[in-house]
């Protein structure tokens, strides 16, 4: 009898000890397959710190928020796909100049916020122009305005810098809707062409020098953007972008400039590409645009530095350009490497923030756009 007990004990704790092994290895596979989900994957591959962080300041933002004066004249539901003309000239600045403002608009009776920074020199009588810079996925506007540096830049150039922030997924990480983050389904396009309305309603900005970059998913963002803003955006600039929207979709109505940099080093969106995301590999996506701006087909490569190989397309049409950087060792970051910029026949190390706004500043939208452009807006019912 006693060794009936016994069996029937050791016959129990091998069926716990299989239940347990069933369970660990069922959650393995669930862990697994949600670290391939784009909406989770940054959880597993990522700083997770620095994404906590995210979630909390999404969940307890304190900073306050300001409104615009004066409401644009622009239909909410309508994306705009043109240069207009900003009636924030000469209107009286609400805001203050040197310093960073929370902004809250409506967009498509959804609340939509974004930082603005007025550089020291900002007068609402110059047309100023004006950056938008996206954030990444599972990060936010207040941690890409910190590690950019753009505001530096906007001081000693008179430029605006916007930090737009995107919305949450089901994870609750703040991302953008280019396809690759499925439980973010909000119209960002029209976000920003919203954004832009109620910018250029109460500053002055010059129409024709508003211009687009971001980091990662806000990179990929910014692919789409010029795809579906080309008359009203001038030139774009993404970083480590995550590049899923397809040429064959994209309605840009002219050739664009383009300036790109990604890391070789980057695990997260590696910079050969991913076809299970139906990423493109950074430089062939910067190829593509050349090949779209109907540039010379072979690149000029340049090795600036040990750690910097710069590609550049030539002969482009419209004037446009096309450039990637390759950055050797370089992971999933904001360019942390200096680059070599010619001023006054000396070459100086710059900081990616420079190089973006040289590149900005040679490419404002052509003058056939300015007067007569293709098209102008996109109802969204």
């Amino acid at each position: 009898m006693e060794k009936i007990k016994q069996k029937i004990v050791s016959l129990r704790n091998q069926r716990r000890r299989n239940n347990i092994f069933l369970i660990v290895i069922i959650f393995c596979i669930i862990m697994l397959a949600l670290s391939f989900s784009p909406d989770f994957s940054p959880l597993f591959h990522g700083n997770i710190i620095s994404i906590f962080e995210s979630i909390q300041n999404n969940l307890h933002n304190t900073t306050p928020v300001s409104y615009f004066k004066n409401t644009s004249a622009q239909n909410q539901t309508v994306i705009v796909d043109k240069p207009i003309r900003s009636t924030g000239c000469g209107v009286p600045l609400s805001l203050k100049t040197g310093k960073s403002t929370y902004i809250e608009i409506s967009s498509a009776n959804t609340k939509r916020r974004f930082i603005v920074y007025l550089p020291d020199g900002y007068t609402n009588t110059t047309k100023h122009p004006l950056i938008l810079a996206f954030h990444g996925y599972a990060s936010n506007p207040f941690a890409l305005e910190k590690f950019t540096h753009f505001d530096s830049v906007a001081n000693a150039n008179n430029i605006i810098i916007v930090y737009p922030e995107g919305t949450t997924s089901l994870v609750g990480l703040r991302g953008w809707n280019t396809g690759l983050h499925p439980t973010i389904t909000v119209n960002d396009v029209l976000f920003v062409s919203n954004m832009l309305n109620a910018l250029q309603s109460n500053l002055c900005i010059n129409p024709n020098q508003i211009y687009a970059t971001g980091f990662s998913d806000g990179g990929g963002f910014v692919a789409k953007l010029a795809c579906q803003l080309s008359n009203r955006i001038a030139a774009y600039a993404p970083a480590s972008g995550s590049y899923v929207t397809a040429f064959r979709t994209c309605r840009a109505l002219r050739p664009l400039s383009v300036i790109e940099f990604h890391g070789t080093k980057d695990t997260i969106v590696p910079y050969l590409g991913l076809e299970a995301k139906k990423e493109f590999a950074a430089l062939t996506w910067a190829s593509r645009w050349a090949k779209r701006d109907d540039c010379k087909p072979r690149a000029i490569i340049t090795k600036e530095t040990k750690r910097i190989t710069k590609y550049m397309w030539a002969d482009c049409n419209d004037n446009t350009s096309v450039i990637h950087y390759k950055i050797r060792g370089e992971g999933h970051s904001w360019p942390h490497v200096l680059f070599d910029e010619r001023r006054n026949n000396l070459i100086i190390k710059v900081n990616a923030a420079n190089i973006i706004w040289n590149f900005f500043s040679k490419h404002p939208l052509p003058e056939k756009v300015q007067q007569s452009p293709k098209t102008t807006s996109t109802y969204i019912k």
